[in-house]
């Protein structure tokens, strides 16, 4: 199955949550929670402030990188109203068997415990389903919050880039883990 066939077939469910495909009509959310600041601080590429256009063209990247079997990536939402609460999804990079994973919560959804809920269940399915041998994870080194996800779901740390990106600005210290198959129970 193709990495888009294999995006739009998933409608994982874990305890609290629900992950199903991307939509259009999530674009409105999209741009509302990513044209929050603190929001975009935690994030590498995205651009601030953000619009419903800018929202609208990346759902269109992402399908378009989809079927070229390069990124995985679904909408989180919450487990009875299938409300819009953030995006997880993988970047691939098959000639080296590994995926890099990348996630983001609306600021209302921050320290739920969400986003390890929702890694946690996605990590034994990106190594199952997408045949990798490696995956890997990243923060700036001022993001708490996403240090203790990557902690919580078992990363192994590897070692940290001085002012590996500049954000706003801002040159910004980034650390970096990895999982390795053997490392997952399945």
């Amino acid at each position: 199955m193709s990495l888009a066939g294999l995006a739009k077939s998933l409608h994982l469910k874990t305890v609290r949550l629900r992950l199903r495909p991307l939509a259009e009509g999530d674009t409105m959310e999209m741009a509302r929670y990513l044209n929050d600041r603190e929001v975009a601080e935690g994030l590498t590429y995205s651009p601030y402030p953000y619009t419903h256009d800018m929202a609208v063209a990346w759902l269109k990247d992402v399908a378009f990188a989809s079927q070229q079997d390069r990124v995985l990536y679904w909408a989180i939402t919450d487990g009875e109203m299938e409300k819009f609460m953030g995006i997880v999804g993988f970047s691939l990079y098959r000639e080296h068997d590994k995926a890099e994973m990348h996630y983001w919560l609306g600021r209302p959804y921050w320290n739920c415990g969400y986003a390890t809920e929702v890694a946690k269940a996605l990590i034994p399915f990106i190594f199952a389903k997408v045949q990798i041998q490696r995956l890997e994870i990243n923060h700036f080194t001022r993001n708490g919050a996403s240090r203790r996800v990557i902690e919580k779901c078992g990363f192994v740390y590897e070692g940290e880039l001085r002012a590996y990106v500049k954000r706003f600005g801002k040159y910004e210290d980034v650390k970096f883990y990895s999982l390795l198959k053997s490392e997952v129970k399945l």
